[in-house]
């Protein structure tokens, strides 16, 4: 799509994957929980929340509280299930303070039969900033689909999905300071056209996933590809594996390779990822390689609260040499079922020169 406004909304479809997905630690491995599923209908974790995922976003809060028995039985037999989210951020540097929406999200769920569901996800993008107002997107533009996907539950160990939704790499990470996966990207978007298979089993778990441009992507960007994770369970507390991708688009050439670690005992836990992407581009056959990291660890002394500290990198070779790393400290509590708030300090270190920002967010779910 040629004209400014695809541009613009599509940028922001693309920032604002970084903010979704609702708050679905994966520090819950010190909890003993290896794998989404249990708490989401989707197996990649984020989105809509199963009863039992309502039931424990119930009592991890300050202001906790059991469901209901009404409550209870409506949802086990619900056939239509909807929620609402949205997050809001004041971001401050020493020269810039800015306090807009990062996203408002609607969240469905249809379930047809026992076998066949559909999910979706109707998204408002945020207002662009810096943009002349002659080329900023109407409210209408702004809106998009995020999640629009078909799903066939075989059964307890296998599931397909088929439609328009973000791929299954990475740790899942939710929050907005995440930038691993964007740089591993560069540029081209993580909600594809894509068929998903998911696999589990007692001491592993499997997807693998073809995709297609979306249907709002640029052309020079539309990248098409496959690619699959592997997770292994060490023990109840530690999961590991590789992921890998191939993509190709009309110019470039990706290549991904990476590995993937989350570790969980009592108040601590660990989540790290590290990643190496070739890319080859293909009218000078120029090639560059880029690394990308991610640690994070945390301490959570309640249920409601944790203390985390994130390192996170990028680093590229050749005509593109560039490195980049980020610090964070933050603090983030979940005071009732349906808000959470998070402050973050931020240390960005580019090349040479020195960045530090301050941000607050805070994070409604309703369902």
């Amino acid at each position: 799509m040629k004209s400014s406004f695809a541009l613009i909304v599509f940028a922001w479809i693309s920032i604002s994957f970084n903010s979704q997905d609702a708050y679905a630690y994966p520090t819950y491995i010190r909890l003993g929980y290896n794998s989404c599923i249990g708490c989401h209908y989707n197996p990649a974790g984020g989105g809509m929340l199963t009863p039992y995922g309502k039931g424990i976003s119930s009592t991890q809060s300050l202001k906790s509280s059991e469901l209901s028995d009404e409550e209870e039985e409506k949802l086990s037999h619900a056939k239509y299930l909807q929620a609402f989210q949205a997050r809001i951020l004041d971001y401050k540097t020493p020269t810039k303070n800015r306090i807009f929406p990062m996203e408002a999200e609607y969240l469905a769920r249809m379930d047809f039969s026992k076998e066949w569901k559909v999910n979706l996800s109707v998204d408002v993008a945020p207002r662009p900033d810096n943009v002349d107002p002659k080329d900023a997107p109407k409210d209408y533009q702004r809106v998009y689909a995020r999640i629009a996907e078909v799903n066939y539950y075989q059964n307890n160990n296998h599931s397909y999905f088929l439609g328009i939704s973000p791929l299954p790499l990475g740790l899942g990470l939710v929050d907005h300071t995440d930038f691993v996966r964007a740089n591993n990207r560069l540029q081209i978007t993580d909600i594809p056209i894509n068929f998903r298979s998911f696999g589990f089993f007692e001491k592993y778990t499997l997807n693998y996933f073809l995709y297609l441009p979306h249907y709002l992507e640029l052309k020079g960007n539309q990248e098409k590809g496959l690619g699959g994770q592997f997770w292994y369970l060490w023990n109840k507390n530690i999961s590991f594996g590789p992921q890998v991708l191939v993509g190709k688009t009309d110019t470039i050439k990706r290549e991904l390779v990476g590995v993937l670690l989350k570790a969980g005992l009592n108040e601590y836990s660990y989540l790290g990822e590290a990643n190496y992407t070739h890319r080859k581009i293909n009218p000078d056959h120029n090639q560059f390689g880029q690394w990308t990291y991610y640690n994070q660890f945390t301490y959570h002394p309640n249920d409601w609260f944790n203390i985390a500290y994130a390192f996170q990198g990028i680093k590229k070779d050749r005509d593109f040499e560039s490195s980049e790393t980020r610090h964070s400290l933050m603090f983030q509590g979940k005071l009732f079922r349906a808000f959470t708030l998070m402050y973050e300090s931020r240390l960005r270190h580019v090349n040479s020169s020195n960045e530090v920002s301050h941000l607050l967010q805070g994070f409604i779910q309703w369902w």
